[in-house]
């Protein structure tokens, strides 16, 4: 009831000119159960019983090995996947929406910080560039990044605004394995973020867009610190010590400061450290070390 492939005539034609007569049937194996009974094979010989029952027997280094496997599926469900064969082997194919290209220099930093808090990365991919907004699972720390389209090397965007979630560890395992100053491939399709460099892909599923909104926060007081005033060196410190840090917002200055049950440490930014500085009135408030070392 199954049309008869030109592969599988030549391979009968070529067993009837060895001698070996039919009836001749196809059966279908699990290739986990079978490739381990061909993969060290120096001579030996595969054969299928009545009942398809498959021997394969061996001699290697050695050993010398039988193994009897069982079909795993009736004579009805091998016709079926014979049938579909050619269906089931056809690569899935999707409309590719967007492209982009950039540095891992530039991806890496921008993932690392979000697979720290949180599960998911909410994209939104427009024109202008890419936007995260993501809140890690406890609702403590709101993360917004952006991606302005001037950081990619090539930037092909949708027709029409796109929204997604990506599973963060799946992305982040494929990104931080780049080397530095490696071009990062990006293709987005309906179901699909795709991501290619150095001819390893790795295809992560979109899921449901479960981003925030963005609150709109009127900042009364404003530190802008340099880099070189070594504010990230303080919150390792001060984490060694407890899991809160203070900051004092005083008219002159910023005092960062952590208390433990042992020792206490703390840091004065004074106003001509920073490039910027508002601080109407005196205030203090405490926050969580965890979110803030990340």
């Amino acid at each position: 009831s199954v049309r008869v492939t030109d592969e599988e005539r030549a391979a009968v034609e070529e067993l009837q000119a060895r001698g070996v007569t039919g009836p001749y049937q196809r059966v279908v194996v699990l290739g986990k159960f079978l490739l381990p009974a061909l993969k060290g094979i120096g001579t030996g010989r595969l054969r299928f019983s009545t009942d398809n029952i498959v021997e394969t027997e061996y001699e290697h280094g050695g050993i010398h090995a039988h193994w009897f496997i069982a079909p795993f599926v009736s004579e009805e469900d091998t016709l079926t996947w014979n049938k579909n064969a050619e269906a089931l082997l056809k690569p899935v194919t999707e409309t590719v929406l967007a492209r982009f290209t950039l540095l891992s220099d530039i991806l890496k930093p921008v993932i690392e910080a979000q697979v720290r808090l949180v599960t998911a990365i909410n994209i939104v991919v427009s024109r202008g560039g890419w936007n995260m907004v993501s809140v890690d699972p406890s609702h403590v720390a709101l993360l917004e990044m952006a991606l302005d389209h001037h950081y990619f090397s090539i930037y092909s965007p949708p027709a029409e605004e796109q929204r997604l979630a990506i599973h963060s560890e799946e992305l982040w395992d494929f990104i931080r394995k780049r080397p530095r100053n490696t071009d990062i491939e990006l293709q987005l399709t309906e179901n699909h973020l795709v991501a290619n460099s150095e001819g390893e892909t790795a295809r992560l599923e979109r899921q449901q867009w479960g981003g925030p909104t963005a609150p709109k926060i009127k900042f009364t007081h404003l530190a802008e610190v340099p880099l070189k005033v070594d504010v990230l060196k303080f919150l390792k410190d001060a984490a060694a010590l407890t899991d809160h840090v203070f900051f004092l917002f005083h008219p002159n200055a910023l005092i960062l400061g952590a208390f433990g049950e042992t020792d206490n440490t703390h840091m004065k930014i004074t106003r001509d450290q920073m490039m910027r500085y508002t601080a109407p009135s005196t205030i203090i408030n405490a926050y969580a070390l965890h979110y803030l070392a990340q």
